[in-house]
């Protein structure tokens, strides 16, 4: 298996060393906004790096992702940012000028930075905090053969927060038959999950690596209970590097499939992405247990994804409505 080092190189990728492959460790997250992704701009973005922490755009003191996507950096007006290194602690000053970021269909004007609350980024678990933690959604597709039939990508997931249960593994024939026997019971544990879930606007995804037929999907929720408010999604693992429709919110580098290796680790993995883009969690294994490393994914994905103050009472995020009410791509 490659070793930790080599993963995170080729993950990063073409994207060089705007969004080096670094991870906050637990003591790193003080204050500000971690940069979790650089798309570049006309000026001074070249001066950021990904894990930089943001502490004042154009003398505002910002510390959350709802207060920074209330400004307006793509204008092309210049804005000058103050923030720290990451590691070193070191101040820097930079002056960026930048126009929207318009090469990430269906997205649009995305802006150049992708950042995440610090507060909100500590708040997961140091045995949680694995290669893609703090990164934004990586490139991603995973297809579905129920209504609605078709696959999602990694930008379709932007505006609303997921949970990914990766239910992809390697091992020998006694360990694989372990955890394909575990299947149906930890499928009913995220079921129980799914009115709380999606009252605070979470969706779930059960994702596996080949057959997604309807015996499988009947098999998984042979203790499933009752469906609704419907049953939790079982997605195909579609992922493939290179692929034109395989996307996320970073560009270039490994998919997620390659990115960690998923049918070579021993042990599923459990993700959980926020309603704006960042990996909020990255799991491997099941560090307490099965049942209550899964409680524990859920239990952070209900009360601990928010970064900022609360919307006010009507108001939506990019993306409304729950994966189970939305046409897939076909």
């Amino acid at each position: 298996m490659a070793s930790a080092a080599a993963l995170a190189l080729a993950f990063v990728g073409c994207a060089g060393e705007l969004n080096r492959p670094v991870r906050p460790a637990e003591g790193d997250l003080e204050e500000g906004l971690w940069v979790a992704y650089n798309y570049g701009c006309a000026r001074g973005c070249d001066d950021i790096r990904r894990g930089d922490r943001i502490l004042e755009i154009d003398g505002v003191v910002t510390g959350s992702g709802a207060e920074f996507d209330r400004l307006d950096l793509v204008d092309g007006a210049p804005h000058r940012i103050v923030g720290r290194r990451l590691r070193s602690d070191e101040p820097f000053e930079v002056t960026i000028e930048a126009e929207p970021v318009r090469d990430l269909p269906p997205l649009k004007d995305v802006g150049p930075l992708r950042v995440v609350g610090s507060e909100a980024l500590d708040r997961a678990p140091s045995w949680a905090r694995e290669l893609l933690f703090g990164h934004a959604i990586p490139a991603l597709r995973f297809y579905r053969e129920e209504p609605p039939i078709g696959f999602i990508s990694g930008r379709e997931l932007y505006g609303r927060s997921f949970v990914a249960v990766l239910w992809v593994y390697n091992g020998t024939l006694p360990e694989r038959t372990y955890w394909q026997e575990l299947a149906p019971k930890v499928y009913a544990h995220l079921q129980s999950w799914v009115p709380r879930l999606l009252a605070v606007d979470v969706d779930v995804g059960f994702i596996v690596a080949h057959n997604t037929s309807p015996e499988t999907r009947a098999e998984l929720r042979t203790y499933a209970g009752d469906p609704n408010p419907g049953y939790v999604p079982v997605y195909q693992l579609s992922s493939r590097s290179g692929d034109a429709n395989t996307v996320g919110l970073e560009r270039g580098g490994a998919d997620l499939r390659d990115a960690l290796k998923l049918g070579g680790l021993p042990e599923p993995v459990i993700l959980i992405f926020d309603a704006r883009g960042i990996v909020r969690w990255h799991s491997n294994g099941f560090p307490l247990g099965v049942a209550d490393t899964i409680e524990a994914a859920l239990s952070f994905a209900e009360t601990q994804l928010d970064d900022g103050p609360e919307r006010a009472e009507g108001e939506l995020g990019p993306r409304a409505q729950p994966l189970s009410a939305r046409a897939a791509m076909r």
